[in-house]
C-alpha cells in the first residue's frame, strides 16, 4: 500500500490530472479507474524524460502480486504521460475490502447496503496528497472524484451532478472544508435507463410526427386543388 501511495505521489506534479472513477452497475458489480497523468512540456522542465519516467516506476506494480488485481497501464501521448489503473469487484463488499487506491485518497471509505438502498461514504481526505516540494516545486492541486450507478440518488453533497448519466462529481483540494463524501441510493429504481429510454421514445416519436403532419397537409393541399 505504502509503495502504491508513493507512485502516485511520484506522478502527482505541478498542475497534474488526479482522476479518480468509481461505476457501480445495476448488478451491483463495481469497477474503479485512476488517472494520474502530467503534461510533458513540466517534466521535461525538470530535466526528466516523461516516458522512462513512468515506465521505470510502473514495473514494480505491474510484477506485484500485491497488485495482481489491477489493470496497470501506461498512459503517454505526445502531450503528457502517466498512469491508468484499473480493477473490477463482484460486489460492494469486494470493493471495500480490496481496492487499493481509494486508500491513497482517504482515510475511509464505505460502500454497503441496508434493506432497499446503498450507501457510499468517504471520511478523511488525505490532506498530504496536496503536498509541495519546495526544491522542485511539485504541487498537487486537486483531485475530482466520480461516482457513476444507474440506480435513483436520494441523498448526496455531490459538487456537480450529470442526472442525466447518473454522475456525481467531487472536487476535493487542500482547502477543502467538506468533513465527507456521502450519497444514498435506492436499490429498487433504476433511474438512468428510463430516462435514456424516455429520450429514444421522444427521439423517435416526434420523427414520426411531423412526418404525419406533413402528410396532412400535403393531402389537405391536393384536396383543396382539386376544388
Amino acid at each position: 500500500m505504502k509503495k502504491f501511495y508513493f507512485l502516485l505521489l511520484l506522478l502527482l506534479v505541478t498542475g497534474c490530472s488526479y482522476k479518480y472513477n468509481v461505476e457501480i452497475d445495476s448488478k451491483k458489480n463495481v469497477s474503479e479507474r485512476l488517472y494520474v497523468n502530467e503534461l510533458n512540456s513540466v517534466f521535461e522542465s525538470k530535466g526528466t524524460d516523461p516516458v522512462a519516467f513512468v515506465s521505470t516506476n510502473l514495473s514494480i506494480y505491474v510484477s506485484d502480486p500485491e497488485f495482481s488485481k489491477y489493470q496497470i497501464l501506461e498512459d503517454n501521448n505526445s502531450s503528457y504521460s502517466g498512469a491508468t489503473a484499473f480493477a473490477r469487484y463482484e460486489n460492494f463488499k469486494d470493493y471495500s475490502k480490496n481496492t487499493k487506491v481509494k486508500k491513497s485518497l482517504f482515510g475511509k471509505v464505505e460502500l454497503y447496503e441496508e434493506g432497499n438502498y446503498g450507501f457510499f461514504k468517504a471520511y478523511d481526505y488525505r490532506g498530504d496528497i496536496f503536498f509541495t516540494d519546495e526544491e522542485s516545486d511539485f504541487l498537487n492541486e486537486k483531485v475530482e472524484f466520480n461516482l457513476t450507478l444507474p440506480f435513483e440518488v436520494i441523498e448526496n453533497n455531490a459538487d456537480r451532478v450529470n442526472a442525466e448519466k447518473g454522475i456525481y462529481t467531487w472536487i476535493i483540494n487542500k482547502d477543502s472544508k467538506m468533513d465527507e463524501i456521502t450519497l444514498k441510493f435506492d436499490l429498487k429504481k433504476i433511474h438512468v435507463k428510463k430516462n435514456i429510454f424516455i429520450k429514444y421514445i421522444y427521439l423517435f416519436l416526434i420523427p414520426i410526427f411531423l412526418f404525419i403532419i406533413v402528410l396532412v397537409v400535403m393531402a389537405r393541399s391536393k384536396y383543396v386543388n382539386k376544388i
